[in-house]
Formats: C-alpha cells, structure tokens, sequence
C-alpha cells in the first residue's frame, strides 16, 4: 500500500485520499484505520488512537477491521486490550488465521508457551485451509466457460 511506500509524496498523496475518503463517509473504516496506523508509525500514538476507535466502533462486526485495529494497541504494549480486539475478530469468523496468529504471539510475549502453540496450530490450520480455497477458486476462475451445445441447451 502506498501508506506504507519509501516515497514521501506517494504515503502524502495516500493519506490525502484517505483524509477525503473519511471526509466524504465518516463511517469509512478503512480509511479511518490506515490514518491510524499512519500517525502510528510517525510517532504520534495518542492521535492514532482516536481513528482507529471510531472504526472499530462503526464497524465493530467486522472481523479484519478488528484485527487491524488491535495491531495498535499491541504496538503500545496494551496486550490484554489487543487480545480482547483479537478474540472479538475470532468471535465474528472463528477461522481469521491472522487473528489467531497474533493471539500466539501476544501469549509467546507474556511467556505463555504452551498456549502460543496451540494458537499457531490454529492459525496454521485456517492458512492452510484457505490457502486451498483461494486455489480451487482460482482454478474454478480460470476454467474454460461451458457450452450450451452439451445438449443440455443450458438447464
């Protein structure tokens, strides 16, 4: 993404958009978080807060919003918050790979091995599930379309 871009003008010209995305629909989400995470990673972690808490609030049923979201709090080392923002993306779709990823590493950094563990197994699990989905569904998109000269005239 281009917020995340070594060149000055292309993150400028991404946060403007965003800035008037969120202008033009306050209930813009993703816009609401990119700005959050941008302010972040300048430094300004309190400023960052406050978008990021808006979406999360417009869209709390939204399980990557969720998951994008608790990467601030974890940032900041508020570990308990970014895991109850986890574990609400796991109650919204209990196959979130990533969410369960972070989950293990929030219990690896409170020492919790054993736990971090399973969770892995988790995430691993749902990847690898997905992965498979996102190849038959690319093979499914690429498949020559049927002909209707099959003599099923298309029923």
């Amino acid at each position: 993404m281009l917020l995340n871009s070594g060149n000055t003008t292309q993150r400028a010209e991404a946060e403007s958009e965003f800035k008037t995305a969120r202008a033009l629909n306050p209930r813009d989400s993703w816009a609401e978080l990119e700005l959050g995470l941008t302010e972040t990673k300048q430094g300004q972690l309190n400023a960052a807060f406050a978008d990021p808490s808006r979406a999360l609030e417009v869209n709390s049923d939204d399980s990557l919003v969720c998951t994008q979201f608790a990467k601030l709090p974890a940032v900041q080392d508020h570990l308990n918050e970014a895991q109850q923002i986890f574990e609400r993306a796991i109650r919204i779709d209990p196959t979130h790979d990533v969410a369960h990823g972070r989950l293990a590493t929030i219990d690896r950094r409170e020492e919790n091995k054993q736990k971090s563990k399973k969770k892995i197994q988790v995430c691993l699990k749902f990847k690898k599930m997905k992965d498979r989905m996102g190849r038959f569904f690319e093979e499914m998109r690429n498949m020559p379309p049927q002909s209707a000269t099959n003599g099923d005239n298309g029923q």
